[in-house]
């Protein structure tokens, strides 16, 4: 990859003059922070990342563009977003067209992968990968968590109203009380199930009924998931949580392909320690990952084709998932007993491992890097940037499990207990405070990315 960036940053000959576009362009020496200023009207939009920024279908799409040579930095372009952009100008989509000519531009349009599916979604709410449809087709058989028991896990987005209103918790080790918890011998989900044991009842406070898909029609019943909580599938603890990996019976009409013997998924569940202030976290980080999940911003849990060159990095990154699913914020539902013992519970995609000092390449703690510059581009400061925050696996996700590697891994940042969201100040009185505004947030980020850089030991050449 640094071979071909040195190759990309040799070429100047991009003659932009016939699609319109000038020196004028490119007038302020801003080297890549020109990527970041959406609002500057000088720069060409053309056809982007949700994101914003520069994107490429490919590293050979990109070139420096420096109006002379004595320019002080480069400035890159990709002819990617050029294509796209000539492409819906010069209306492809004519009847003259051929099909060939036709396949050859959807080649090239900003596509969103879609991980390996294991859900099976009404036909108007499909999500199989785009790249393999015909997934009943492939000779798979079902599969189990390497060196576990557990269903393959859920790595796919479930649209708000599919997502359980009720989730009855299997709990017989007392999990969903948030107290420290030890790995330990417990029974089978399975022969829990048998012998008719009861279940805690919790009830969905995020996504709230507002917060639902627009355009579904509202639901007629009430929707039903199953979770076992088992001390025996502990991940870890830190110092307000406790985190494990929970088997997940997905409401009707949600079932699975032949990837899941019993219907179940592999999910992350986490519960709080017994505190006001340990809980308080557990609600923001719902919150977060709630607001990182609406429409607006669903591109930060997304992969995308292509690379993109983002402020505050030299070199063009892979464009994959920032944070996991959000699969539902739960809380106990009031019963003829005392719930005030019980934790929430946050249920979200199970991303890794945590990346481990020593073990990460320079490409590798780039793309780590741009994880926390799209967060900050979104208005998003994390503000625990610790390697176990960072998770780590095979990949890409968009290939079965068993096809994955972490030649080519899957990096997320978790834990949002202490993150805030900046929005943008509204009714401010004056100029002056929006400015104060804006650079306490710029200041937030510049301390964010410093913890970055020195936790992973980053430095960008």
């Amino acid at each position: 990859m640094d071979h071909q960036i040195r190759q990309i940053t040799q070429r100047r000959a991009l003659d932009l003059k016939s699609r319109g576009f000038t020196k004028q362009d490119f007038k302020k020496p801003r080297g890549i922070h020109t990527l970041h200023d959406q609002e500057d009207s000088r720069e060409p939009r053309c056809v982007r990342t949700p994101n914003g920024q520069i994107w490429a279908h490919d590293l050979n799409d990109l070139y420096d563009v420096r109006p002379s040579e004595d320019w002080p930095v480069p400035v890159y372009w990709s002819i990617s977003m050029v294509r796209e952009f000539e492409s819906a100008s010069n209306n492809l989509l004519d009847s003259s067209k051929t099909t060939e000519q036709k396949a050859h531009r959807d080649s090239w349009k900003v596509n969103a992968k879609k991980p390996w599916p294991l859900l099976k979604f009404p036909e108007e709410q499909r999500q199989g990968s785009f790249e393999c449809t015909d997934i009943e087709k492939i000779p798979y058989s079902t599969e189990t968590i390497a060196g576990t028991k557990l269903p393959p896990k859920l790595e796919e987005f479930i649209p708000n109203d599919f997502l359980p209103d009720i989730l009855l918790v299997n709990d017989d080790d007392d999990c969903a009380t948030g107290k420290q918890g030890l790995r330990g011998k417990t029974q089978s989900f399975k022969d829990r199930i048998s012998e008719g044991e009861s279940q805690r009842r919790y009830h969905r406070v995020l996504p709230t009924a507002s917060h639902t898909d627009a355009g579904h029609p509202p639901k007629d019943e009430v929707r039903t998931a199953y979770l076992d909580l088992s001390r025996n599938n502990l991940c870890g603890t830190g110092n307000r949580s406790s985190v494990y990996q929970a088997s997940f019976l997905p409401p009707p009409p949600l079932i699975t392909n032949f990837r899941s013997l019993k219907g179940y998924v592999t999910v992350i569940a986490k519960t709080a320690f017994p505190s006001k202030k340990h809980r308080a976290h557990l609600d923001n980080e719902a919150e977060v990952l709630n607001k990182l999940s609406m429409k607006a911003r669903r591109h930060i849990q997304q992969e995308w084709c292509g690379f993109n060159l983002l402020a505050g990095l030299t070199k063009p990154v892979p464009i994959g998932p920032v944070v996991p699913e959000f699969y539902g914020y739960y809380k106990p539902q009031p019963q003829s007993e005392s719930t005030d013992h019980l934790s929430p519970i946050l249920l979200v995609e199970d991303c890794g491992v945590p990346v481990k000092e020593g073990r990460l390449s320079q490409t590798d703690k780039e793309e780590i890097y741009s994880l926390f510059l799209r967060l900050h581009q979104a208005r998003f400061v994390q503000n625990s940037p610790f390697m176990h925050n960072i998770l780590i696996q095979p990949g890409p996700l968009t290939r079965p499990p068993i096809e994955r590697s972490l030649t080519t891994p899957s990096f997320r940042t978790i834990d949002f207990g202490r993150a805030l969201h900046r929005t943008k100040p509204v009714g401010v009185p004056n100029d002056r405070w929006k400015a104060v505004w804006e650079k306490r947030f710029a200041a937030e980020c510049a301390t964010n990315l410093d913890e970055v850089k020195e936790e992973i030991g980053f430095v960008d050449w």
